[in-house]
């Protein structure tokens, strides 16, 4: 029912029909890794993975000013805004119910910052551990072959030992090189933790002509500007 979510676990956006109580029922992850949009015009409500799907449905393409306000100052959008006047996206850890033509959200989930001081150092360490295996160990189901984004970051080369202490097959990681700037080569970072993973490192030489030919792709997919060095 509503109160699903406490099974729920990794990322997701769905929804569901209950034709019976006709009544749409929607649902966001808890950090938002799924995206989802909506909007309402009149009896009809839209919805969609991606925000320029519901840009034919609107009546004219405009700027959501206050939102384009926010990105300026914060570099992202607070809130359901986008930029795009008239769509909304569903805030992470939310739930939606559309029925009798009204639209109801709420928050199913928050963060929880209690810290429990009766715990040594030791015991973070094993528990942040065993969270991760756990993590990893989950995301290694699958029905297709499973890769790997490695940056030669910490993020990225521990995802990496993780899965390949489960399954060194997994492991067939990925890396873009920057050549034309050597002080963006993370190539070397990146070769050392592959070769701790015991894993095949694919790499991909990344230019300046790459950017200037796949530039109107990468807007067109992103669906707004992305602010941040890792973007």
């Amino acid at each position: 029912g509503d109160d699903c979510f406490s099974h729920l676990r990794g990322m997701f956006a769905f929804a569901l029909w209950d034709n019976k109580r006709r009544r749409l029922f929607c649902a966001r992850d808890r950090f938002g890794i799924k995206p989802l949009y909506y909007c309402q015009l009149g009896e009809v409500f839209y919805f969609a993975s991606e925000a320029k799907a519901l840009l034919p449905f609107v009546p004219s393409i405009e700027t959501d000013g206050d939102a384009m306000a926010e990105y300026l100052t914060f570099n992202f959008v607070i809130g359901e805004s986008t930029l795009f006047k008239g769509i909304k996206q569903m805030l992470p850890g939310h739930g939606l119910i559309v029925e009798g033509g009204k639209v109801r959200t709420w928050r199913y989930w928050d963060v929880n910052y209690e810290v429990a001081w009766d715990h040594r150092e030791e015991w973070f360490q094993q528990r942040l551990k065993s969270l991760l295996d756990d993590s990893v160990r989950l995301h290694l189901r699958s029905d297709v072959p499973v890769g790997a984004y490695l940056s030669g970051g910490i993020d990225s080369s521990l995802m990496a030992i993780l899965a390949a202490q489960r399954d060194s097959s997994h492991v067939e990681a990925f890396h873009g090189r920057f050549l034309e700037y050597p002080g963006y080569d993370e190539s070397k970072f990146a070769e050392i933790a592959s070769r701790a993973s015991g894993g095949n490192l694919n790499v991909i030489d990344i230019t300046h002509e790459d950017f200037k030919e796949n530039l109107s792709k990468l807007i067109y997919h992103l669906d707004y500007p992305v602010a941040g060095p890792g973007s």
